[in-house]
């Protein structure tokens, strides 16, 4: 099954948001249309889980798509010749790959060049709703995330396409940031990723949409009275070996800003967490708890913010990332978007005090592993 073609992609995701509409569920703005990528689709599909399951703290933040529609159309009527641009990347194959493989590739900067040069300047880009929905927003900070090609089944490129923490809600920043998460669609790593999965990276042009999302996070400086407890869950181990009876969740999770983890930047705690029986009456825990020395925090630099490392309390650097309660939380919460899915999913969250919110998920890509026993039969 491989990834379908983009007009393909961008039907199902009109039928998808048409399906959305029908189903009425938890509307910030007034519907949209068009293509707005997998991570987009996966969002709208938790507000779903959340809604339909009645889960209880569990939250998934305001997100506000924009179509790679709505930036094809900024971008021709301000001239720039894309498809022209695309079709002198693909013209020579081999030679692109050996440059992207060198870690240089002029026809992609040249393309991304094209891109930030129109989008980060162009304040008539958002709808009318879409600028409305983010003034709804003036008195909080803004995550501009990536949605393009990623979070399939087929082709994760986790960590290939950017994302923008701590975005101010003015015209001029949130501009800047979407061109940002734009142009690393046409990044050299971006490209490597999906070569390395085996994607054909020159059958088209990536689709240009992006997500602006409301951030979940901690006070600037980290001087605020909650610390975020952010991770990554899988809903099951990514390997298994033959037809394995068992379901093993993994969390990792830590202290700050959820970028700590996924980029292994931090010490991270580690939970396994399996029913003990067919009728799951009760939860078996293991753990391993790090010293937590250090978070990331939101700190101003100029006029924008960076991510920068901050030392934890003593008394909170020992202790479990995660509560129980916050465990089984995750858990109950995993199991029911995986029974949605019908296959193990990678989920990413942040708990603020009691409230679980679902910033991220898409599906895993098991693998299998050698068994780390000697099977019975292999004994004569």
């Amino acid at each position: 099954n491989g990834e379908l073609p983009m007009q393909a992609r961008r039907l199902a995701s009109f039928l998808f948001t048409c399906q959305l509409l029908v189903t009425s569920v938890c509307a910030k703005m007034p519907p949209q249309t068009g293509f707005f990528g997998s991570k987009y689709d996966n969002l709208k599909i938790l507000e779903q889980i959340v809604e339909s399951d009645k889960l209880q703290n569990v939250r998934v933040p305001a997100t506000l798509g924009v179509s790679s529609e709505q930036v094809e159309r900024a971008l021709e009527d301000k001239g720039v010749a894309l498809e022209e641009l695309w079709a002198q990347f693909k013209s020579n194959p081999t030679e692109a790959t050996d440059q992207i493989n060198t870690g240089s590739c002029p026809a992609l900067k040249a393309i991304q060049d094209a891109i930030y040069f129109v989008i980060s300047s162009d304040y008539n880009l958002l709808t009318q709703d879409q600028k409305e929905w983010l003034e709804k927003l003036a008195d909080r900070f803004l995550m501009v995330r990536s949605t393009g090609a990623e979070d399939t089944a087929e082709l994760v490129n986790a960590g290939g396409n950017e994302s923008v923490a701590y975005v101010a809600p003015t015209q001029k920043d949130v501009m800047e940031a979407i061109a940002f998460v734009i142009v690393s669609y046409f990044s050299v790593k971006s490209f490597e990723n999906r070569i390395k999965a085996g994607d054909d990276v020159f059958k088209e042009m990536p689709a240009l949409p992006v997500i602006i999302q409301e951030l979940v996070g901690e006070a600037v400086g980290g001087e605020g009275n909650i610390i975020p407890r952010a991770g990554v869950m899988f809903t099951n181990e990514p390997t298994f070996t033959e037809k394995e009876p068992f379901n093993v969740t993994k969390i990792s999770a830590s202290l700050g800003h959820n970028e700590g983890v996924v980029a292994n930047l931090v010490p991270t705690d580690t939970f396994y967490m399996e029913r003990s029986d067919d009728k799951g009456a009760h939860l078996l825990f293991s753990s391993v708890i790090k010293d937590k020395a250090h978070r990331l925090v939101p700190e101003k630099k100029g006029d924008k913010y960076e991510l920068v490392s901050k030392d934890n309390p003593r008394d909170l650097a020992m202790q479990p990332a995660l509560s129980q309660e916050q465990l089984i939380t995750l858990f109950n919460t995993g199991r029911a978007i995986q029974s949605f899915y019908e296959q193990a999913m990678d989920i990413e969250f942040v708990f603020m005090g009691d409230t679980l919110y679902l910033v991220q998920a898409r599906p895993v890509k098991r693998t299998p592993a050698n068994p780390s026993y000697i099977a019975p039969a292999a004994f004569v």
